[in-house]
């Protein structure tokens, strides 16, 4: 049996089954995946509606086996407002959520996003031109079995090009810090270190966009 070369395309709803099994496999103690399968399909169909020019899929013998996400500009409260259902039902099945700090102090954030906007906090949430000209990388996975072929420097590439289109100059992301499979490919794709705190094991990439 022959098999189809990886080739990139954009996401669509038909891909979400395949993109949440993927992200399940590759975050297992990530706090989505603590939230549920419905949080991460959810949070999925949020960057599918929301940036679709900047949803990827890496496609095998016409299936997916990778992708890649983001956003023009900050996305956490927006994902928490439209995604409220599935957090609520995520922490009534596993209570035990509110103990840990990262999951708490991210509820107790996010919850903010619920709460009428005044006149300071509306004005920053309209476009400006400097958040028009930055685009972060929310997630980026490849499945287990394709891993080493390259996929995630498509994926890469990819979000970059498009990026480009839409006139972004720098691109940003953030990751554990003790990922190093994932910084050994931020960095092979011309990513920069831009912070780091190991303590809370975090670390910030940053990437300015080449014009010409």
């Amino acid at each position: 049996m022959t098999h189809e070369m990886n080739s990139i395309r954009l996401m669509c709803a038909s891909d979400l089954s395949f993109v949440e099994k993927i992200h399940l496999e590759s975050f297992s103690h990530s706090r989505s995946t603590q939230l549920g399968p419905l949080f991460v399909r959810k949070m999925y169909r949020w960057f599918l509606e929301t940036e679709p020019t900047l949803a990827f899929v890496a496609v095998k013998d016409g299936l997916p086996v990778g992708f890649i996400t983001g956003s023009m500009g900050s996305y956490g409260q927006k994902i928490f407002r439209y995604a409220f259902l599935e957090i609520l039902i995520g922490f009534l099945r596993r209570p035990k959520l509110f103990l840990h700090k990262k999951m708490f102090l991210s509820w107790h954030n996010f919850l903010q996003g619920l709460l009428p906007k005044g006149k300071s906090s509306h004005h920053l949430s309209n476009p400006t031109a400097i958040q028009l000209s930055r685009a972060s990388i929310a997630s980026i996975a490849v499945a287990i079995s394709e891993r080493g072929q390259h996929v995630g420097e498509s994926l890469m590439s990819a979000f970059e090009d498009s990026a480009r289109k839409r006139g972004v100059l720098f691109l940003e992301l953030s990751v554990e810090a003790d990922n190093l499979a994932a910084r050994h490919l931020y960095e092979r794709c011309g990513w920069k270190l831009a912070r780091e705190n190991v303590d809370r094991n975090f670390a910030s990439y940053t990437k300015a966009i080449d014009r010409k």
